[in-house]
């Protein structure tokens, strides 16, 4: 008994042992006291600004708040910068473009965990002070006092929108420095006259709202009249630019070779690249008279462009135009000189055109009941035509663009006129005395698509082509636009891609038409689903296709290929494709499919010549 009575004492002495210990990690309440809590160090990130930092990191266990210390990266010590209960702090009032440390530990009552890893961190550089003209009083004296006065070397800049609206500025004779727009826009601005009458130095990053208007009503023959909205006449760089307004030239009276333009009217030389024209371009005038342009190099003609009236010796690339262009007059017959309007270009001299879209509408119309023989009219959709009285190289490489927009020519006369998707005409027709062979070809249209749909309507005759009315050397270009004729001369030609290949050499390859060809009039033109008509020189064509429906009345001389060959004369020949790269043919001409039994006789709308030779041996039924 007395050994058990031991027994018992010794476990109850053990229990008020063991209940001891237990207390001893418990504060008064029983919870767990705080010296024995176990915390884990953060890991944090940081982030800067300008004069800041903020330090973020993920809960820890048991924290209640989180102590932050920072230092620069020079120091030796770390400073405390605060404390907070959330997830992250911002120190603010620091220097920027400083180098700093940063650390964080979690606190539980007493208990602290080790520091954290020391994050390294750099505030940021202040965003630099905008500069430059930022109000419409800064830019009108600029344009009025200044500008005229600035030299190669001067930089001028916006630094904000500008609205000047009922403000007035003076057009600058010629602006020689560089005028960088930033970005910003030029609002409201309502003229008779471009910004600049002369840019020999350098506009960029700008975009123009407003309009340019310029209304003559008194007889002015003796002078050219070029418009637009930047500048009248460029020499220099132009270089993203966008303009948004409307430009349009009225004239009552006989006008002297007017040109017309969204962003310049005649940029010779220079730079011209990323240009974008979204306003309407309009030339209306009572006639024109053959007027050498003040400044302009060459024989005068009428240019009216989306985004340049007329190029040369230049490169115009990655420009755009989706505005609505279109020139027309009050008195046809009054007309002396050559019209040429494009969606981008209105014409171009030894020029380049490059990755260019047009997705406006084009539009000549010269409808006149008197049917007068004014001069030739060329509309195309990024090209109008070039000028046809240079006799040196001329014209343009056109590579890489595109229509989109409806192309329109209204026409009564007797002259030979040019509707296109891509180029009325862009290229040399016959070989001038100054001429090499090799110039012949370097003029082309390359890698090149139409989409637009093409409307001639007017009892004068055309050269209607889905990529280029007249002759033209073409490489992997395609239409796919529809072509309608409402009226025609029965001297015109129509063409899926060339209204009338002629005079000398033009190779095509890699061509096709697909867009469906519709003729309202019963008259004897050619008609073709690629060519209309037949040269009067040799060619040669390879790997083109056709794949389209015409519809056209009876007396309409169609081919599923070519209209009409009557202009061959004896020695000369065309050969359409070759072995290794043939013809493939598909399709529908005046109701009838195109089948192996009819295949022979619907190439052709009329195979007479005189005297040449049509090779057809390479011509397939298919895709």
């Amino acid at each position: 008994m007395k050994k058990f009575l031991f027994l018992n004492a010794l476990c109850a002495l053990a229990v008020i042992a063991g209940c001891s210990k237990d207390d001893e990690k418990k504060d008064e309440g029983g919870n767990q006291k705080p010296e024995e809590l176990v915390l884990s160090a953060p890991v944090i990130t940081a982030t800067p600004a300008i004069d800041a930092i903020t330090v973020s990191w993920q809960a820890v266990k048991d924290a209640k708040t989180y102590s932050v210390e920072i230092c620069e990266a020079t120091a030796e010590q770390f400073d405390a910068a605060g404390s907070t209960a959330e997830l992250s702090y911002t120190i603010s009032n620091l220097t920027a473009e400083t180098a700093y440390r940063v650390r964080v530990c979690a606190v539980a009552d007493k208990v602290q965990s080790p520091w954290s890893n020391v994050a390294s961190v750099t505030t940021l550089a202040p965003e630099p002070e905008e500069s430059g003209i930022k109000t419409a009083d800064e830019l009108v004296k600029w344009f009025n006092e200044e500008a005229a006065n600035c030299t190669a070397e001067d930089v001028v800049e916006l630094g904000a929108d500008i609205d000047l609206a009922g403000k007035t500025i003076t057009p600058v004779a010629e602006f020689k420095g560089t005028f960088d727009g930033k970005g910003y826009s030029i609002k409201n601005l309502s003229s008779s006259a471009p910004l600049f009458l002369k840019l020999s130095g350098a506009v960029k990053d700008l975009t123009i709202e407003g309009a340019v208007a310029l209304s003559i009503s008194e007889a002015e023959s003796t002078t050219g009249h070029p418009l637009a909205v930047l500048a009248n006449i460029s020499t220099g760089s132009v270089t993203n630019v966008t303009n948004k307004a409307s430009v349009t030239m009225t004239g009552t009276d006989v006008l002297g070779s007017p040109v017309v333009a969204g962003i310049v009217a005649y940029q010779n030389g220079g730079t011209f690249t990323g240009n974008k024209n979204l306003g309407d371009v309009t030339l209306s005038h009572g006639g024109t008279a053959n007027v050498l342009p003040d400044g302009f190099n060459r024989k005068p003609f009428v240019a009216v462009g989306g985004v340049v009236g007329v190029i040369v010796g230049a490169t115009a690339s990655e420009c755009s135009n989706e505005g609505a262009i279109k020139a027309t007059s009050t008195n046809v017959p009054a007309i002396a000189a050559r019209h040429y309007i494009g969606g981008v270009v209105g014409t171009p001299e030894d020029a380049v055109i490059s990755a260019c879209v047009n997705r406006g509408s084009v539009t000549g119309d010269f409808g006149d009941a008197t049917k007068a023989a004014q001069k030739q009219v060329w509309v195309g959709g990024v090209i109008g035509g070039r000028n046809g009285d240079v006799k040196t190289v001329d014209g343009a490489l056109v590579e890489n663009c595109d229509n989109y927009g409806e192309c329109r020519i209204v026409v009564d006369n007797a002259s030979n006129n040019y509707l296109a998707g891509i180029a009325g005409q862009a290229v040399v027709e016959a070989k001038g005395t100054n001429y090499t062979a090799d110039e012949t070809t370097m003029k082309k249209l390359v890698n090149c698509h139409n989409y637009g749909k093409l409307i001639k309507e007017g009892v004068g005759p055309c050269r209607l082509g889905g990529i280029q009315g007249g002759a033209a050397t073409l490489e992997n270009c395609i239409n796919d636009g529809e072509i309608l004729v409402k009226n025609i001369a029965a001297s015109g030609a129509v063409g899926g891609l060339i209204g009338y290949p002629t005079q000398i050499y033009h190779p095509v390859s890699g061509s096709q038409n697909n867009g469906n060809i519709t003729v309202e009039c019963d008259v004897a033109f050619a008609l073709g689903g690629l060519f209309g008509q037949g040269g009067n020189t040799n060619q040669s064509y390879k790997g083109c296709s056709v794949n389209c429906t015409i519809t056209a009345p009876s007396a309409v001389i169609a081919g599923m290929v070519l209209g009409h060959a009557k202009t061959i004369a004896s020695g000369k020949s065309i050969v359409y494709g070759t072995s290794e790269e043939p013809f493939k043919v598909k399709g529908s001409l005046k109701g009838t499919e195109l089948t192996t039994e009819n295949f022979a006789t619907i190439l052709l709308g009329d195979s007479t010549t005189a005297g040449g030779t049509i090779d057809t041996s390479n011509v397939q039924l298919g895709e």
